[in-house]
């Protein structure tokens, strides 16, 4: 019964940006970065429910957690934190979803800046250091097995 429920989310969300977006989508992506590339939270929120994976990668393998947030999309980011997406992934240059946050422009007074506070309180209450690390300092980390750090007590 999940897997019919999950095609019917996929079909939804194929007529919702007409065929022709979907089969525009890269080999490898997936409906849920597709979504979140599209700037869909609808979509992502259809898929989400229907069981989509919220660590659900692009081609490149960014997480669709890294694609809202590199988008100033912090709507879209706490609806994946609300499916446990990975708050520690990061791309391949040491990128992640808190330094996005961080260096953020997006308007205070807008949807996104709010969601963009709640999304700095889930990730400091989860223990993530703050301000957050470097790419270049993330990557390192990673490199010597030190990535995600331990929570401080």
């Amino acid at each position: 019964m999940a897997s019919r429920t999950w095609l019917a989310c996929i079909l939804t969300a194929q007529l919702a940006w007409g065929c022709s977006d979907m089969t525009a989508m890269p080999p490898g992506s997936t409906p849920l970065a597709n979504a979140v590339v599209h700037q869909r939270p609808d979509i992502v929120a259809q898929l989400l429910a229907a069981g989509a994976p919220p660590d659900s990668a692009d081609e490149r393998g960014t997480s669709a957690l890294l694609l809202a947030t590199a988008t100033d999309q912090f709507v879209i980011a706490n609806l994946l934190l609300d499916h446990k997406a990975n708050i520690w992934a990061t791309d391949k240059l040491g990128y992640t979803a808190a330094i996005y946050a961080y260096t953020s422009h997006v308007p205070d007074d807008s949807p996104d800046g709010e969601a963009r506070r709640k999304l700095i309180a889930r990730l400091q209450t989860a223990g993530y250091p703050w301000p957050p690390p470097w790419p270049d300092d993330v990557k390192a980390m990673r490199e010597a097995g030190q990535w995600p750090p331990q929570r401080r007590t």
